[in-house]
């Protein structure tokens, strides 16, 4: 099976570390963008609330990248440290779940939601913050994530297709 220092695996962590990156950079231009047009259009305090929702959606975003990478690998790993202390099974018989599902639970993905739920509470009751605002602010960074992962995806996809075209 694969070890850790797999190139496959490696290739696949810096996609995702790339993706998180570019989609913080496209958030962070488009918040800064409409909080400029906010704050000439509208007001300095709804302008205020689209960066503070922005920076705060996308310290979200890369913490929810990072715990479901995590989640991911120490999913690959136990399925091949299953399959390797296993042995051989005839016609390569599944997995029960049961010999996968071995892994300690921890409270860090409810530590980061009670410590965003008391950010986003302090942020509403602040005077110059506008809750409209902080709800831009995260819409920006769902565009902006969005955005990197299609641009992610059709290169992946464009990289796969030129490996396949006999021509080149």
């Amino acid at each position: 099976m694969s070890e850790a220092g797999d190139p496959q695996r490696e290739r696949e962590q810096a996609r995702r570390q790339t993706v998180v990156r570019e989609g913080v950079r496209f958030s962070l231009l488009g918040g800064a963008g409409l909080s400029v047009l906010a704050a000439l259009l509208a007001s300095p305090g709804l302008a205020t609330s689209i960066l503070l929702g922005t920076l705060l959606a996308c310290i979200n975003f890369v913490l929810l990248a990072r715990g479901v990478a995590s989640a991911i690998d120490r999913t690959v790993a136990a399925v091949e440290e299953v399959e390797q202390t296993r042995g051989p099974t005839p016609d390569d018989a599944p997995l029960e779940p049961e010999e996968v599902v071995n892994r300690a639970y921890n409270a860090s993905s409810l530590l980061r939601l009670l410590f965003f739920l008391a950010v986003v509470a302090g942020l509403i009751w602040l005077p110059p913050t506008e809750p409209m605002g902080l709800a831009v602010g995260v819409l920006v960074v769902l565009i902006g994530a969005s955005v990197a992962m299609v641009r992610d995806q059709r290169a992946h996809l464009g990289a796969i297709d030129s490996d396949d075209d006999p021509a080149t």
